[in-house]
Protein backbone atom coordinates (compact mmCIF):
# COMPACT_ATOMS: atom_id res chain seq x y z
CA UNK A 1 0.00 0.00 0.00
CA UNK A 2 1.40 3.25 -0.74
CA UNK A 3 2.21 5.43 2.07
CA UNK A 4 3.05 9.17 1.94
CA UNK A 5 6.10 9.97 3.49
CA UNK A 6 6.61 13.88 4.00
CA UNK A 7 9.74 15.56 4.32
CA UNK A 8 10.35 19.18 5.45
CA UNK A 9 10.90 21.39 2.34
CA UNK A 10 14.32 22.74 1.65
CA UNK A 11 16.41 24.45 -1.09
CA UNK A 12 16.91 21.31 -2.08
CA UNK A 13 13.26 20.26 -3.17
CA UNK A 14 13.20 23.54 -5.84
CA UNK A 15 13.82 21.45 -8.87
CA UNK A 16 11.34 19.15 -7.96
CA UNK A 17 8.20 22.05 -7.18
CA UNK A 18 9.19 24.05 -10.47
CA UNK A 19 9.17 20.76 -12.46
CA UNK A 20 5.50 20.78 -11.52
CA UNK A 21 5.05 24.67 -11.49
CA UNK A 22 3.31 24.56 -14.92
CA UNK A 23 0.81 22.31 -13.59
CA UNK A 24 -0.49 25.41 -11.00
CA UNK A 25 -2.14 28.50 -11.33
CA UNK A 26 -0.17 30.65 -12.80
CA UNK A 27 -1.55 33.66 -11.05
CA UNK A 28 -1.13 32.36 -7.88
CA UNK A 29 1.55 32.51 -5.27
CA UNK A 30 0.50 29.04 -3.45
CA UNK A 31 3.03 26.40 -5.22
CA UNK A 32 5.39 28.82 -6.06
CA UNK A 33 8.82 27.65 -4.72
CA UNK A 34 10.32 30.80 -3.51
CA UNK A 35 6.94 31.56 -2.06
CA UNK A 36 6.92 28.18 0.00
CA UNK A 37 10.59 28.38 0.71
CA UNK A 38 10.30 31.47 2.51
CA UNK A 39 7.32 30.09 4.59
CA UNK A 40 8.26 27.23 5.25
CA UNK A 41 9.41 28.09 8.88
CA UNK A 42 6.64 29.46 9.81
CA UNK A 43 3.96 26.92 8.50
CA UNK A 44 6.55 24.28 8.91
CA UNK A 45 5.55 23.19 5.34
CA UNK A 46 6.18 19.37 4.11
CA UNK A 47 6.57 17.70 0.77
CA UNK A 48 6.11 14.34 -0.36
CA UNK A 49 5.96 13.02 -4.55
CA UNK A 50 4.60 9.61 -4.76
CA UNK A 51 3.81 8.00 -8.43
CA UNK A 52 4.25 11.49 -10.14
CA UNK A 53 2.29 13.36 -8.14
CA UNK A 54 3.48 16.52 -5.49
CA UNK A 55 2.00 16.83 -2.21
CA UNK A 56 2.36 19.59 0.11
CA UNK A 57 1.72 20.23 3.56
CA UNK A 58 1.53 22.75 6.13
CA UNK A 59 2.17 21.57 9.89
CA UNK A 60 2.18 24.05 12.13
CA UNK A 61 0.55 25.40 14.79
CA UNK A 62 -0.85 28.70 12.65
CA UNK A 63 -2.10 26.75 9.85
CA UNK A 64 -2.74 22.87 9.37
CA UNK A 65 -3.63 21.39 6.18
CA UNK A 66 -2.72 19.88 2.93
CA UNK A 67 -2.19 22.43 -0.75
CA UNK A 68 -4.39 20.98 -3.75
CA UNK A 69 -1.87 17.77 -4.93
CA UNK A 70 -0.13 18.32 -8.21
CA UNK A 71 -0.45 15.44 -10.73
CA UNK A 72 1.43 14.93 -13.72
CA UNK A 73 -1.38 12.96 -15.18
CA UNK A 74 -4.73 14.77 -14.28
CA UNK A 75 -6.47 11.65 -14.19
CA UNK A 76 -4.70 10.86 -11.02
CA UNK A 77 -6.59 13.78 -9.04
CA UNK A 78 -8.74 10.89 -7.19
CA UNK A 79 -5.85 8.93 -6.64
CA UNK A 80 -4.08 12.09 -4.81
CA UNK A 81 -7.19 12.48 -2.55
CA UNK A 82 -7.26 8.58 -1.20
CA UNK A 83 -3.73 8.86 -0.47
CA UNK A 84 -4.77 12.18 2.03
CA UNK A 85 -7.73 10.50 3.28
CA UNK A 86 -5.74 7.48 4.05
CA UNK A 87 -2.96 9.43 5.52
CA UNK A 88 -5.57 11.05 7.46
CA UNK A 89 -7.50 8.19 8.98
CA UNK A 90 -3.50 7.15 9.64
CA UNK A 91 -2.22 9.67 11.59
CA UNK A 92 -5.11 11.91 12.56
CA UNK A 93 -3.83 15.06 10.58
CA UNK A 94 -7.38 17.28 9.15
CA UNK A 95 -8.30 16.46 6.19
CA UNK A 96 -8.00 19.48 4.86
CA UNK A 97 -7.01 21.33 1.58
CA UNK A 98 -6.00 25.25 1.89
CA UNK A 99 -5.27 27.64 0.40
CA UNK A 100 -7.05 26.34 -2.69
CA UNK A 101 -7.53 29.11 -5.66
CA UNK A 102 -11.30 29.08 -7.47
CA UNK A 103 -9.22 26.85 -10.87
CA UNK A 104 -7.96 23.75 -8.34
CA UNK A 105 -11.29 24.17 -6.29
CA UNK A 106 -12.82 23.44 -10.03
CA UNK A 107 -10.53 20.44 -10.41
CA UNK A 108 -11.85 19.36 -7.18
CA UNK A 109 -15.00 19.71 -7.89
CA UNK A 110 -15.15 17.79 -11.05
CA UNK A 111 -13.97 14.47 -9.24
CA UNK A 112 -17.37 14.38 -7.83
CA UNK A 113 -15.74 13.81 -4.54
CA UNK A 114 -17.71 14.84 -1.57
CA UNK A 115 -16.67 18.09 0.21
CA UNK A 116 -17.29 21.05 2.01
CA UNK A 117 -16.45 24.87 1.03
CA UNK A 118 -15.32 27.70 3.00
CA UNK A 119 -14.48 30.86 1.64
CA UNK A 120 -10.87 32.35 3.38
CA UNK A 121 -10.78 35.65 2.76
CA UNK A 122 -7.50 35.99 4.36
CA UNK A 123 -5.71 34.42 2.18
CA UNK A 124 -7.17 35.83 -0.89
CA UNK A 125 -4.03 37.58 -3.35
CA UNK A 126 -4.20 41.03 -4.17
CA UNK A 127 -3.90 41.26 -8.12
CA UNK A 128 -3.03 44.96 -9.45
CA UNK A 129 -2.67 46.54 -12.41
CA UNK A 130 1.06 46.67 -12.41
CA UNK A 131 1.62 50.56 -14.75
CA UNK A 132 -0.91 52.43 -12.45
CA UNK A 133 1.68 51.02 -9.65
CA UNK A 134 4.70 51.92 -11.46
CA UNK A 135 3.22 55.74 -12.74
CA UNK A 136 0.67 56.40 -10.00
CA UNK A 137 -1.43 57.99 -13.23
CA UNK A 138 -5.20 58.46 -12.66
CA UNK A 139 -7.64 59.78 -9.55
CA UNK A 140 -7.12 57.06 -7.73
CA UNK A 141 -3.64 57.23 -7.06
CA UNK A 142 -3.52 60.96 -6.45
CA UNK A 143 -2.19 60.56 -3.39
CA UNK A 144 -0.05 57.89 -3.37
CA UNK A 145 1.73 60.53 -6.32
CA UNK A 146 1.56 62.98 -3.88
CA UNK A 147 3.84 61.35 -0.79
CA UNK A 148 6.10 59.51 -3.87
CA UNK A 149 6.96 63.24 -4.97
CA UNK A 150 7.79 64.21 -1.23
CA UNK A 151 9.70 61.47 -0.60
CA UNK A 152 12.06 62.42 -3.66
CA UNK A 153 11.74 66.04 -2.82
CA UNK A 154 12.71 65.58 0.93
CA UNK A 155 15.49 62.90 0.61
CA UNK A 156 18.39 62.30 -0.32
CA UNK A 157 18.34 58.84 -1.55
CA UNK A 158 20.16 55.95 -3.62
CA UNK A 159 18.71 52.57 -5.31
CA UNK A 160 20.82 49.42 -5.22
CA UNK A 161 19.99 46.45 -6.73
CA UNK A 162 18.89 43.52 -3.99
CA UNK A 163 22.29 41.43 -4.91
CA UNK A 164 24.58 44.68 -3.42
CA UNK A 165 22.64 45.26 -0.20
CA UNK A 166 21.50 41.60 1.31
CA UNK A 167 23.03 42.57 4.52
CA UNK A 168 21.96 46.06 4.89
CA UNK A 169 18.45 44.63 3.89
CA UNK A 170 18.78 42.13 6.30
CA UNK A 171 19.75 44.68 9.18
CA UNK A 172 16.92 46.72 8.25
CA UNK A 173 14.58 43.58 8.66
CA UNK A 174 15.96 43.36 11.99
CA UNK A 175 14.94 46.64 12.86
CA UNK A 176 11.49 46.27 11.50
CA UNK A 177 10.67 43.66 13.68
CA UNK A 178 11.21 45.31 16.61
CA UNK A 179 7.79 45.79 18.60
CA UNK A 180 6.22 43.54 16.17
CA UNK A 181 7.83 40.44 17.63
CA UNK A 182 5.39 37.24 16.96
CA UNK A 183 5.37 33.92 16.13
CA UNK A 184 3.94 34.94 12.03
CA UNK A 185 6.72 38.10 12.29
CA UNK A 186 9.75 36.04 13.68
CA UNK A 187 9.52 33.09 11.39
CA UNK A 188 9.48 35.58 8.70
CA UNK A 189 12.54 37.08 9.23
CA UNK A 190 14.41 33.74 9.27
CA UNK A 191 12.35 33.32 5.48
CA UNK A 192 13.90 36.94 4.38
CA UNK A 193 17.30 35.16 6.01
CA UNK A 194 17.49 32.57 3.99
CA UNK A 195 16.25 34.16 0.61
CA UNK A 196 18.68 37.01 1.14
CA UNK A 197 21.00 34.74 1.53
CA UNK A 198 20.55 32.09 -1.35
CA UNK A 199 19.81 35.25 -3.81
CA UNK A 200 22.42 32.93 -5.91
CA UNK A 201 19.99 30.13 -6.11
CA UNK A 202 16.44 31.77 -6.25
CA UNK A 203 14.85 33.42 -9.14
CA UNK A 204 14.85 36.61 -7.33
CA UNK A 205 15.10 40.44 -7.76
CA UNK A 206 14.60 42.87 -6.13
CA UNK A 207 15.63 46.81 -4.59
CA UNK A 208 17.14 48.22 -1.60
CA UNK A 209 16.38 51.90 -1.26
CA UNK A 210 19.55 53.59 1.25
CA UNK A 211 18.59 57.24 2.80
CA UNK A 212 21.53 59.25 4.36
CA UNK A 213 23.81 55.93 3.53
CA UNK A 214 21.08 53.65 5.18
CA UNK A 215 19.54 50.97 4.27
CA UNK A 216 15.45 52.26 4.84
CA UNK A 217 13.27 49.92 2.48
CA UNK A 218 13.66 47.02 0.53
CA UNK A 219 11.64 44.30 -1.70
CA UNK A 220 12.34 40.96 -2.86
CA UNK A 221 9.88 40.11 -6.25
CA UNK A 222 9.86 37.43 -9.20
CA UNK A 223 7.90 37.13 -12.54
CA UNK A 224 6.16 34.12 -12.43
CA UNK A 225 4.35 34.03 -16.00
CA UNK A 226 4.90 36.21 -18.95
CA UNK A 227 2.17 38.98 -17.27
CA UNK A 228 2.51 38.56 -13.80
CA UNK A 229 4.95 39.83 -11.55
CA UNK A 230 4.72 38.15 -7.60
CA UNK A 231 5.98 41.08 -5.36
CA UNK A 232 6.97 38.46 -1.79
CA UNK A 233 8.57 41.09 -0.08
CA UNK A 234 8.18 44.59 0.94
CA UNK A 235 9.98 46.76 3.85
CA UNK A 236 10.05 49.99 4.55
CA UNK A 237 10.70 52.40 7.53
CA UNK A 238 7.61 53.88 8.55
CA UNK A 239 8.42 56.99 9.46
CA UNK A 240 9.60 58.06 6.23
CA UNK A 241 6.90 59.30 4.25
CA UNK A 242 6.52 58.04 0.73
CA UNK A 243 9.27 55.42 1.13
CA UNK A 244 6.86 52.36 0.65
CA UNK A 245 5.38 54.38 -2.78
CA UNK A 246 8.69 54.86 -3.83
CA UNK A 247 10.17 51.73 -3.80
CA UNK A 248 6.95 49.78 -5.07
CA UNK A 249 7.03 52.16 -8.08
CA UNK A 250 10.41 51.71 -8.17
CA UNK A 251 10.70 47.90 -8.21
CA UNK A 252 8.54 48.00 -10.75
CA UNK A 253 10.15 49.99 -13.65
CA UNK A 254 12.91 48.95 -13.17
CA UNK A 255 12.85 44.84 -12.77
CA UNK A 256 9.29 44.55 -14.29
CA UNK A 257 8.70 47.59 -16.72
CA UNK A 258 6.28 45.20 -18.91
CA UNK A 259 4.49 43.01 -16.74
CA UNK A 260 0.33 43.71 -16.65
CA UNK A 261 -0.08 42.52 -13.50
CA UNK A 262 1.23 42.63 -9.64
CA UNK A 263 -0.07 40.02 -7.38
CA UNK A 264 1.06 41.38 -4.13
CA UNK A 265 -0.17 38.50 -1.77
CA UNK A 266 -2.41 38.10 0.86
CA UNK A 267 -3.72 40.05 4.02
CA UNK A 268 -3.60 36.74 6.35
CA UNK A 269 -6.65 39.01 8.18
CA UNK A 270 -4.24 41.45 9.43
CA UNK A 271 -6.80 44.40 9.48
CA UNK A 272 -3.87 46.94 8.97
CA UNK A 273 -2.32 44.93 5.94
CA UNK A 274 -5.39 44.55 4.65
CA UNK A 275 -6.17 48.03 5.00
CA UNK A 276 -2.67 48.99 3.08
CA UNK A 277 -3.66 46.47 0.62
CA UNK A 278 -7.33 48.32 -0.44
CA UNK A 279 -5.44 51.80 -0.73
CA UNK A 280 -3.68 50.46 -3.68
CA UNK A 281 -6.96 49.45 -5.25
CA UNK A 282 -6.40 45.89 -6.29
CA UNK A 283 -7.85 45.10 -9.66
CA UNK A 284 -9.32 42.18 -8.63
CA UNK A 285 -8.95 39.69 -5.74
CA UNK A 286 -7.81 36.27 -6.39
CA UNK A 287 -10.53 34.21 -4.03
CA UNK A 288 -8.99 31.83 -1.84
CA UNK A 289 -11.11 28.36 0.26
CA UNK A 290 -10.85 26.03 2.65
CA UNK A 291 -12.10 22.11 1.60
CA UNK A 292 -12.64 19.40 4.27
CA UNK A 293 -12.68 16.00 2.08
CA UNK A 294 -15.54 13.95 3.29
Amino acid sequence: MIKLNFEPLTLGHRALIESYWPLANPACSVHQFNALFMWRHAYNTEVCEVDHILFLRRNSDLEKGFLFPLCQNQDDLPKALDLILGFCKETGFPRRIIDLDSLMLERLTATGRPHLVVSDRANAEYLYDADKLRTLSGKKMHSKKNRYNKFIKNYQYEVKDIRNATGPAYCMAKRWLKGKENALTENELLGIRDCLSSLNKLSLTGLAVFVNGSCQAFTLSERISPDTVLVHIEKANDDIDGLFTFINAQNLEINHPDVLIANREQDMGLEGLRKAKLSWKPKELLDKYTVTLQ
